[in-house]
């Protein structure tokens, strides 16, 4: 959300390794950047994120499959599940965590997602029916899931040029996926 400037300023020097506050740049001002509009910019593409995420577990939800996946496991069906899975997930509260702006990223919904087939695992084996539905909901949501990267992509990448320090030795090692 940037005007061309009318002038053509000098690139930055990241050679010492300390992030710009992105006022201090030349050619930032003149070309319009009002910090409040990216703060707003960054709010709508978060909130598009998790609405794109809430959808992803909705539709998920109404699928055959998904039966077993929907509500926490009950402990009048399951008695000892809690004892054995210490890090329960299912739908419902992923859709809670959806809902409440708890996913940042797609890879934290994608972990979770794997949290619940590898629960399904742990619990009843790698052959069960149960595990054969957790395999189809997880192939499901994460299929959909990776198609979110564009979003994730433009918040990392501005996370990177303007909260952590980077230096050319780290710039070539890190990689936003």
């Amino acid at each position: 959300y940037c005007r061309p400037p009318e002038e053509a300023f000098d690139g930055l020097d990241f050679s010492d390794g300390v992030a710009k506050n992105p006022m201090s740049i030349p050619g930032v001002m003149e070309c319009g950047w009002i910090p409040e509009l990216d703060e707003v910019h960054q709010s709508n593409r978060q909130s598009t994120l998790q609405g794109q995420m809430s959808a992803i577990i909705t539709s998920v939800s109404k699928k055959p499959f998904a039966w077993p996946f929907r509500e926490p496991v009950s402990l009048r069906e399951a008695p000892n599940y809690y004892e054995i899975i210490t890090k329960p997930m299912d739908l419902q509260t992923m859709k809670n965590k959806c809902d409440s702006g708890q996913y940042q990223t797609r890879e934290q919904f994608i972990a979770d997602v794997d949290l619940m087939r590898d629960n399904c695992i742990t619990f009843n084996g790698r052959n069960s029916e149960y595990t054969e539905r957790a395999n189809e909901v997880h192939e499901y949501v994460v299929s959909r899931a990776k198609k979110l990267a564009c979003y994730i992509s433009e918040a990392s990448v501005r996370s990177a040029h303007t909260s952590r320090a980077t230096t050319p030795e780290s710039a070539e090692k890190d990689t936003i996926t």
